[in-house]
Formats: C-alpha cells, sequence, structure tokens
C-alpha cells in the first residue's frame, strides 16, 4: 500500500464489454434506460463519455498486449472497479447519493484519466520481466459502533503479477507477491485500507518486494502508514537472510551502535526512552533494509523509535563503515562500484 492512498475509481461496463462482460455505460450506453444516479450523471456529463470511448479503446489495447492468465487477473480488477467507481465519488459510500454533482463528476474523470495511462503502460517493463499490476477492490459495511460517519469499510490491494517470461524464477516471484498480501484485513469493519507491492531490482540477481500498508481507523485522527521489504536471491530462489549479508551475528551489536548513534542525532530527545531495548533485534531484520549506493539504509515506520509526530525515521550507515562485517557475497553483490 503506497503511504498516498491513490485509487483508481473510474471503470465502467463499456471497458468490461470488450472482455465478454455486460452491458456498457457511457459512451454506449443508451441513456434514455439510464436508472442508477452515476449512470444519470455520466449521461448528463459529455467529457465522462468520451473519456468513456478513451478507457474502452486503452483496455482493449492492453487486454490484447497480455497473455491469456494476466488478462484474466486485469478483468477480474475491472469486474471489482464496477461497484467501487460509484461508492468511492459518492456522498453516502455507496454510489447512491450525489450532493455536489460537478465535485462527482471532476471525481469519476480523474479516475478515468488515471485508469487510461495506467492501461496503456500494460504490460510494464522491470529489468527482463513483463509486469501487470493484480488489483483488487473490497467493500464491507462499516461497523457503527467504531465511530466516524463511513457507511462501508474500503481495501484496496495491489500487487505485481509477472506475465513473462515463464520460468521457474517468475513462479517464484509470482508466489512471493502473492503470499505478501495473503493476509491482507479484507474483512475488517473498522477501518479503511491499502495494501501496494510492487517490485524492484535493486541489485543484479535480487529483487526487492517493496510493500507499503495504510490503515486508516474510522473515527481516528490521522492514518498509520508502513513499509516493509522482501529481498529474493534469484539465483537460490529464497528470501535474503542475515547472513547472507553480514558474516556473523556479533555483527548486529555493531551495526546497532551505529544506527542508534544516527537516531540520536536526528532526532535526540524525540526518541523513546526503551527504543534501544529491541534496536539490535530491529537492526539484524532485512525487512528494514534497503541497499543504496553510499550505504546500507534502515527504515523504521511511525511509533517504533519515536513518536507519530516525527513520522517514519530512515538511517543510512555508509558501507565504508560496515565492510570488514560484510560477506564476499555482499562485498560482491551490494555494494556498487
Amino acid at each position: 500500500m503506497s503511504r498516498i492512498l491513490t485509487v483508481f475509481v473510474a471503470v465502467s461496463l463499456a471497458v468490461l464489454a470488450t472482455a465478454g462482460a455486460s452491458p456498457a455505460l457511457a459512451a454506449s450506453f443508451d441513456c434514455a434506460k439510464a436508472a442508477r444516479p452515476h449512470e444519470k450523471l455520466i449521461c448528463g456529463t459529455p467529457a465522462l463519455s468520451s473519456a468513456d470511448e478513451a478507457l474502452a479503446a486503452a483496455y482493449k489495447g492492453a487486454a490484447e498486449r497480455l497473455s491469456e492468465e494476466a488478462r484474466g487477473h486485469l478483468r477480474v480488477g475491472q469486474r471489482e472497479w464496477i461497484p467501487y467507481l460509484p461508492a468511492f465519488c459518492s456522498d453516502d459510500g455507496k454510489g447512491r447519493v450525489f450532493k455536489n454533482a460537478k465535485e462527482a463528476a471532476a471525481c469519476l474523470l480523474r479516475g478515468y484519466e488515471e485508469r487510461i495511462a495506467l492501461l496503456n503502460r500494460l504490460p510494464q517493463t522491470i529489468g527482463p520481466f513483463a509486469v501487470v499490476p493484480v488489483q483488487r477492490f473490497r467493500m464491507v459495511n462499516a461497523d457503527k459502533s467504531a465511530g466516524g460517519f463511513r457507511p462501508v469499510a474500503v481495501h484496496v490491494i495491489e500487487r505485481p503479477f509477472i506475465a513473462s517470461p515463464e520460468n521457474p524464477t517468475t513462479d517464484f516471484l509470482n508466489g512471493e507477491a502473492a503470499g505478501a498480501v495473503a493476509a491482507a484485513p479484507t474483512e475488517d469493519k473498522a477501518s479503511d485500507t491499502r495494501l501496494d507491492v510492487s517490485l524492484s531490482l535493486p541489485r543484479p540477481g535480487i529483487a526487492t518486494l517493496t510493500i507499503s500498508g495504510e490503515t486508516y481507523g474510522h473515527g481516528a485522527a490521522h492514518p498509520i502508514s508502513g513499509a516493509s521489504f522482501r529481498h529474493l536471491r534469484l539465483d537460490e530462489r529464497r528470501a535474503l537472510t542475515f547472513d547472507d549479508v553480514f558474516a556473523s551475528r556479533p555483527a548486529a551489536g555493531r551495526l546497532k551502535a551505529l544506527v542508534a548513534a544516527e537516531l540520536r542525532k536526528e532526532l535526540g530527545d524525540g526518541l523513546f526512552g526503551d527504543f534501544e531495548d529491541h534496536l539490535e533485534k530491529d537492526v539484524a531484520e532485512p525487512e528494514r533494509w534497503t541497499f543504496e549506493a553510499d550505504g546500507l539504509s534502515l527504515l523504521f515506520n511511525v511509533y517504533e523509535v519515536a513518536a507519530y509526530v516525527h513520522g517514519p525515521q530512515s538511517v543510512t550507515i555508509p558501507w565504508t563503515a560496515i565492510a570488514a562485517d560484510l560477506t564476499p557475497y555482499a562485498r560482491t553483490v551490494l555494494i556498487k562500484p
């Protein structure tokens, strides 16, 4: 889940008609039969009708460029957007009430434009891989006792699917990406959530899944965001471990001291008094690491070492400061010449 909640909301039945789905909205919809509030809004807004035609063309083009399996993932996402479209842009969260037609139409149009841009990029190329986002939308009736005013709880999930090439490495990566979202809280009735998984190739032979999440409790003052990283060794098709990077366990203690010094330099008295109690364990977790040109960066999410007001903290330890503790593999693969 990216920390900034970006939602692609606009998908019409016209798009799904190209994949064998049911009747269409907007440009191919018989406006004389428009009954639902969002149908009337679309029919009464020429820009939305034009956007619907462009969306249908973009979807058709994307589907033609994808493998059968990838096309199936895309189709499922489209069908889940249909109820999500009016719900997201409505005042009641269910697509029934649009108090300000101008604002609602602008919301729909923004969604169309974002979706068209995404479809036109498919499949995305990441190194040797052709990638398609697998997106799911889930809405459940909200638990009113949780507070807030939202009638529904919304859960959005996105992960990558590698469409090609087809080989054991691709199967491994697709399994890891699917596993990263398997425990997403899609039945939570008291919060809106988003979980995003993205793929990158930060070093030769290493793939990284960046897992970003956001939870916004109904009635809460602010959302809670967080991120972690799953680094994968492609040569052995497994997760990268501490022992792949550091030559001995005592290295964690030395890394802790370096990180603690940087955190104190940055936050001083803003740190929790007990932040060091778990710091040695924390710094040994590859889920916190990213590999930068100048060093090893470690991420601490909100509330882990300091109060919410300080936000997430990232500390970079120069490669030169930890070089003596690195394995030959780490010195060869992680440190860029």
